[in-house]
């Protein structure tokens, strides 16, 4: 686990989750900064500096710093090979292969950085209490809604999703109080869907949004939002890179959902496993008979 990612899992105290705020905020002028004038700019010593290092596994600040500066480096290259056009022309398929699997992985790593578990842990207990769980989304997004849908269902969750943009519109005046609204947006910049979340407010449904950018309309105008990797150029692979990152959020949020609840999720799937198969076994007699 890297630097980054342990600040953001550790239990730290009210004087560490400073320091550590300021790090996930700052960390290249971190890495300026010696252990006085890092103490002073988090309002505290630089003996509780040395000793947040201790706490994620260094020795000290001069250490801290060397991992911290070889982490952003890895992530920058990364974020390169994403944001590059790494298909070429001339690619064998070999290469091919491997490159859509580091695509993905680096979707998924990125994606999981900026995740904050804390508010997974506010959105959960929503989920699972809601009448019903309906999903906003067009394009890729509609059949990623689609397929969150069904594993919903197959939970014994009432799910809800709409290719219609008129149904969708219908579909937010109808909503209740006891509703959860999910809006998939790749800019947060999509009229229709400000339009949606407003009519959403007005009906006090809670909101989640998933959107490429934080600073968006629908981000902000959202209960809860979770950041996804946009990707860039559809020649940069920006569909995979962001449909990956749009399912991993949201795989994580059913996975979560499956284990808040899982005695129950297990018997709904089990359930549902029984009469797929019984209806399979009629399907069967049905095409002998014939």
């Amino acid at each position: 686990m890297g630097l980054l990612e342990n600040i953001k899992e550790i239990k730290l105290t009210n004087v560490e989750k400073q320091i550590g705020d300021f790090i996930l905020k700052s960390p290249q002028l971190v890495l300026e900064l010696s252990t006085r004038e890092f103490a002073q700019m988090v309002y505290t010593s630089p003996t509780a500096i040395v000793r947040f290092c201790h706490k994620l596994g260094t020795q000290g600040f001069p250490q801290f710093k060397i991992q911290l500066a070889s982490e952003l480096s890895s992530i920058t290259s990364e974020m390169e090979f994403l944001d590059n056009n790494p298909i070429k022309q001339n690619d064998s398929i070999y290469k091919i292969i491997h490159t859509v699997e580091k695509l993905e992985y680096l979707a998924i790593s990125d994606t999981a950085n900026s995740l904050d578990y804390k508010v997974v842990e506010e959105v959960i207990p929503l989920l699972d209490k809601a009448e019903q769980i309906d999903f906003y989304g067009s394009g890729v997004n509609l059949h990623i809604a689609q397929e969150l849908t069904y594993l919903l269902m197959r939970v014994g969750k009432k799910a809800y999703v709409s290719d219609s943009t008129n149904v969708r519109l219908t579909q937010a005046f109808s909503s209740k109080e006891n509703h959860i609204a999910i809006i998939l947006s790749h800019t947060g910049e999509t009229q229709k869907y400000i339009d949606i979340v407003n009519i959403l407010n007005e009906k006090n449904t809670k909101t989640i949004s998933l959107t490429g950018y934080t600073d968006s309309p629908i981000a902000k105008l959202t209960n809860y939002h979770f950041y996804i990797r946009p990707g860039r150029r559809f020649k940069d692979m920006g569909p995979i890179v962001f449909s990956t990152s749009t399912r991993y959020v949201l795989y994580v949020l059913f996975a979560s959902l499956f284990a808040h609840n899982y005695n129950e999720s297990v018997k709904k799937s089990d359930e549902y496993a029984k009469l797929a198969n019984y209806e399979l076994q009629i399907k069967d007699e049905n095409e002998r008979e014939e």
